[in-house]
Order: C-alpha cells, then sequence, then structure tokens
C-alpha cells in the first residue's frame, strides 16, 4: 500500500521561501490602492488601541490623584477622559469593520486574478505535464491552496502589520516617558524574540509536512470522485477506502503531533514573555524611583498596559509567522506549477491555416514520451489531400502518439510533421486545431446541456446547427428520448450508454467542420446497427477530408484509400486492405485473428 502515488509527498523545502512571499507582494502592489488603504486602516487601529491605557493614566493621575486630593478640574478632567475613552472606542468599533472588509477585499481580488492566471496557464500545457503530474493534485494546487492562500492577504498578513504597528507606536511612546525604560524594554524582547522566531520556523517545518499529507488525502478523494464509475468498475470501493483511510490517518497522526508541540509551546512562551517583560518593567519604575527619577502611579499603569499589548502583539506575531512560513509552501507550488515552460505555444513568426488542402506527411520523425524509450522511429508517411489512412497494430505501437503529434498535442524530437507543406510548429495553434479535428475514443461531456455539450466545438453555432450535427451522427433520436431533450442537463457522471456519449462526440465533430480529421477508436462503444448508420454517416463526413482513422473493427478501415500497419513504431507494411491481404505479411494476420 504505501508504494501507492498518493502516498509520496509533494517535495517542498523545509527552509522559509523569502522569494515566493516577495513574489506574491510585488504581485499585490498591483492593487495598490486597496493595498496601502489597509496599510492605512492597520496602523489607525493600533494607534488607537493604545490610547484607552495612555487615558487611563490620565484617569489615575488626574482624577484620582495619589494624595487623595481631587484637583478643581476634577470633573473636566473625568468627563474630557471618559469622552475620549468613548470617541475612542466608536473610532475602534468603525476600523474593526474596515480592518476585516478591506484587507478581505484585497485578498479575494489578488487570489481571484491567481487563480485566473494558474487556470489559464495549465490549459495550455503540454500533455506530457499531465503524463508526470497527478490530476487530483493539480486540482488542489488549483482550488485548496489558493483558498488558503486568501487567509495570508486576508487575516494573517495584515495582523502581522497591526502588531507591528502595536509594537512600535507603543514602544515609541514608552520611549517618549523614559528612554532607560524604553531600552529595558527592547532589551528584553530583542532576545525572546529570537527564541520565538527558530521555535517558530521548528513548527512550521512540522506544519509543511502536514499539510503534504493533507494533500495527498485530498488529491486522492478528488480523483476516486471523479473516476467513479471505473472505481465501481473494477470493485475498488473497498480497496480505495482502505487507501483513503490510510492517507487520512498519516495526515491526521501528523498533524496531531505538530499540534500538540504547538499548543504546548506558545501559550508557555506567551506567559513567560509577559511575566519577564512586566517584572522588568516595575523593576525599572522602582529603580526610577529610587533614584529620584520615579513616574507617577498613573503612568505606570499606562506603561504597564501598553507592554502587555506590545507583548501580546509579539506573542502573536511569533505564533503567525509560523502560519505565514506554512502559506509560502502554498505559494511556492502555485507559482511551480505557472513558472512551468509552456512547451506547446505559437512560435514569434506563426502564420494561420487558412485554405486548408489537408495534406500531411511525417517526414523521418522520432519522438519518446521517456528518454532513451523511443516510440516513433525515423517515421515517414505522407497522406494525400482527401486521402483516408488507416493507422493499424498493436497497443503501444505508436499509432495515437502519430495523431498527437499531428495536432501538436505533443512535438517531435526531430524530423517534422508538415500540413499544406509548411511544418505544423509554423502555424498558429487555434487555426492548426480549428483544422484538426479529433475523436478519441474515451468522451468527456461538460457540465450543461445536451445542446452547449455539442456547441463545444464551435461556441458562436446556431441551436439549428448543433441540431443538424447531431441528425448526422445519429444521435438525434436518443436525444429526443432523454427527460428535456437538447435542454437535458448532463455532465460527466450522467447515465449515458458509451455509444451515446461516442455519437454526442461525433456530432462535435461534425458541427466544428475541419479539414483533416482524426478518429481513434471513435466506433468502439457503438453497438453493431448503430455502427452500419454512423459508417454511411463517416462516408458522407470523410470525403473531400484527409483522415487518419485508428481502429480495430474491419467495417472501419477496409474502405480506407491507404492501410499502415504500425511495428514499434516503425512502417512494417501499408496499402490498400487487397494488397495487404495479398501480401499475407502482419495485416493479413492480424484480420485473420479478429475473424476467429
Amino acid at each position: 500500500m504505501q508504494h501507492n502515488l498518493y502516498y509520496q509527498d509533494e517535495y517542498v523545502k523545509d527552509t522559509f521561501n523569502g522569494k515566493m512571499l516577495l513574489r506574491l507582494i510585488k504581485r499585490a502592489f498591483s492593487h495598490k490602492n486597496w493595498f496601502v488603504g489597509s496599510l492605512i486602516i492597520e496602523f489607525i487601529a493600533s494607534a488607537f488601541s493604545l490610547l484607552p491605557s495612555i487615558l487611563y493614566s490620565v484617569i489615575v493621575s488626574r482624577v484620582f490623584p495619589s494624595d487623595g486630593v481631587l484637583p478643581a478640574d476634577y470633573a473636566l478632567m473625568a468627563g474630557l477622559a471618559l469622552g475620549g475613552l468613548a470617541v475612542v472606542y466608536l473610532t475602534l468599533t468603525v476600523t474593526y469593520f474596515l480592518e476585516s472588509y478591506i484587507p478581505e477585499r484585497f485578498a479575494y481580488l489578488l487570489c481571484s486574478e491567481l487563480r485566473s492566471e494558474l487556470f489559464g496557464h495549465v490549459t495550455h500545457l503540454s500533455f506530457r505535464y499531465f503524463d508526470t503530474h497527478a490530476t487530483g493534485k493539480i486540482l488542489v494546487r488549483a482550488t485548496n491552496y489558493i483558498d488558503e492562500l486568501s487567509q495570508l492577504f486576508g487575516q494573517l498578513f495584515y495582523m502581522l502589520l497591526y502588531f507591528a504597528c502595536v509594537i512600535v507606536v507603543g514602544l515609541a511612546w514608552i520611549f517618549a516617558l523614559d528612554w532607560r525604560l524604553a531600552l529595558a524594554v527592547v532589551a528584553a524582547l530583542v532576545p525572546l524574540t529570537a527564541v520565538m522566531y527558530f521555535m517558530s520556523r521548528a513548527i512550521h517545518n512540522r506544519a509543511g509536512r502536514d499539510r503534504n499529507k493533507n494533500s495527498n488525502y485530498t488529491a486522492f478523494v478528488t480523483e476516486n470522485i471523479s473516476g467513479a464509475e471505473v472505481v465501481r468498475a473494477y470493485n475498488r470501493g473497498a480497496l480505495n477506502e482502505q487507501i483513503a483511510d490510510g492517507l487520512f490517518d498519516e495526515y491526521s497522526r501528523a498533524f496531531m503531533r505538530t499540534t500538540r508541540v504547538r499548543e504546548a509551546f506558545f501559550p508557555l512562551s506567551n506567559g513567560f514573555i509577559n511575566a519577564v517583560t512586566v517584572l522588568l518593567v516595575y523593576g525599572v519604575a522602582l529603580a526610577l524611583a529610587l533614584t529620584g527619577g520615579g513616574m507617577d502611579l498613573g503612568t505606570v499603569v499606562a506603561v504597564g498596559l501598553v507592554l502587555s499589548e506590545i507583548t501580546g502583539g509579539l506573542g502573536n506575531i511569533c505564533q503567525q509567522i509560523s502560519n505565514v512560513f506554512a502559506l509560502t509552501t502554498n505559494v511556492e507550488r502555485v507559482y511551480d506549477t505557472i513558472d512551468t515552460p509552456i512547451e506547446i505555444a505559437d512560435r514569434e513568426n506563426a502564420v494561420p491555416l487558412a485554405d486548408c488542402r489537408g495534406e500531411v506527411r511525417f517526414d523521418h520523425v522520432n519522438f519518446s514520451y521517456v528518454e532513451g524509450v523511443p516510440v516513433l522511429k525515423d517515421f515517414t508517411l505522407e497522406a494525400a489531400a482527401g486521402e483516408t489512412v488507416a493507422l493499424v497494430g498493436a497497443t503501444g505501437s505508436g499509432k495515437t502518439t502519430i495523431v498527437n503529434l499531428l495536432s501538436r498535442f505533443y512535438d517531435v524530437q526531430s524530423g517534422a510533421v508538415t500540413v499544406d507543406g509548411r511544418d505544423v510548429r509554423e502555424y498558429t495553434l487555434q487555426t492548426l486545431r480549428t483544422g484538426v479535428g479529433a475523436m478519441m475514443q474515451d468522451t468527456f461531456l461538460f457540465h450543461g446541456t445536451v445542446l452547449e455539450n455539442i456547441r463545444f466545438a464551435r461556441p458562436d453555432a446556431s441551436d439549428e446547427a448543433c441540431i443538424a450535427a447531431a441528425r448526422a451522427a445519429h444521435a438525434d433520436a436518443f436525444i429526443r428520448r432523454l427527460p428535456e431533450g437538447y435542454a437535458t442537463e448532463i455532465d460527466e457522471g450522467y447515465a449515458l450508454s458509451g455509444g451515446e456519449r461516442q455519437l454526442l462526440s461525433f456530432a462535435r465533430l461534425i458541427l466544428a467542420d475541419p479539414r483533416i480529421i482524426v478518429l481513434d477508436e471513435a466506433t468502439s462503444h457503438v453497438d453493431t446497427q448503430t455502427e452500419r448508420e454512423v459508417q454511411e454517416s463517416l462516408k458522407a463526413l470523410l470525403k473531400g477530408r484527409t483522415s487518419f482513422v485508428i481502429a480495430h473493427r474491419l467495417s472501419t478501415i477496409r474502405g480506407a484509400d491507404k492501410i499502415v500497419f504500425i511495428r514499434d513504431g516503425e512502417i512494417a507494411e501499408q496499402g490498400t486492405h487487397e494488397e495487404l491481404i495479398a501480401l499475407n505479411g502482419a495485416y493479413a494476420q492480424m484480420i485473420r485473428a479478429a475473424a476467429v
């Protein structure tokens, strides 16, 4: 069980990645108004949070003097102090609201932008990236990780700013009272902060490993839900449940270990800091009093209250630093995907594929998915305009790779694939893939109506054009039997047969109306009766178009202008059906074996 892919943690450095955090902060400056507004609000909130402590010193010193004699302006001072407190708390109420709203709004804008960039980048990555990255883990990066990043700017970042402002403003006020007292406070806080920082780093390392375990579990569950049909088909429910339980147990154990450390460390450290700093302040205050430079009772009380805010802020900063460190792991993973080079892209001087004739040539092509394991070897094949070429051979011989290279889902390592005499890499991807239409064995249905699924091939197509394509694909009859006909809401989990799903895919292809057509086992799930109807539609569709057909059924390939037998990435033989049967080679053997 431990060899399951989902037990493999994503590689992330255990050290704090400041570069990634700075990169994210730089992005934040693109929303400068919101960023600056948040900073101002946090500064105002922190400053006003200290005012009650300062006003208390006035109340204690002026309203309740130590000698017990009320001053003449007692009523005025009391009124001003209480009125000041009322204004301060009212202001704090407003700033607390703005403190919540502005950072959250800012975080929403930032993460929406990041999510859009990530999604846009993923859609342009080559198939090679998806060959080496689990779909579930890609999805976790695009959703969970970015959702958690909203905490960084919506809460944590500005919480750190708030407490930092509290510390700066508080120390400035203490310094204004007595520089010696301020130096004593700083002398105590510096080493304590250093200890807190390194302890936070240690907790961060633990938390990073916890998040790896959570990522494993989330990705596994996501893909099992997406592939529920396959899970049931192969009776994997019980086994996959065991794997999911194992993944969750790993995460739970790691999480609880980290939680015990965190919950033990931060209360103890906060208590220690408060004890040390408070004793220090009152010790310094006593020393100043003994040397004739003492402070009145109100000032001592105020300093104690301000110091409590400072130490509380310091403790919160150290606690939140571990969370910030952990979230930089998310930043690193998100940018790892964004920074993945786009291998398949338009060249600088790419030209549109216009007035496509459909002449295709594979010119001494070499290709491999894994270095050192060739799939196509010095492969050369020509297809004249309007010609139908059937590709046959054993599984893994390279048939699907040929059509993948034609559509530029991958690029050749050497040689060239040309359309109308020009290398496909010289065309814009949009026009190339418009000119080359593909219908694969596995049909994917998107959430939406049947009509919307057909229109996926051509978003500007009218309802009438979509319905006409469905009729041509012999899909109209079963569509009208659905509960809402063409308006029926479907998705990947909707109860359609394999044949019905392929007929919908076939309708998409007809609607797209490409000049070059790729059919990869396009009729594998269609019953015999339906196949006869589809074959008639195929004849009309393929007429005048260049097509590459991958199929095992004789009815699908027999009428091809050219049949190419592929063996280990090379052409073993090619010709018409009759020519290859007469040759009595590999193709003839395959046909005889299929007839048995």
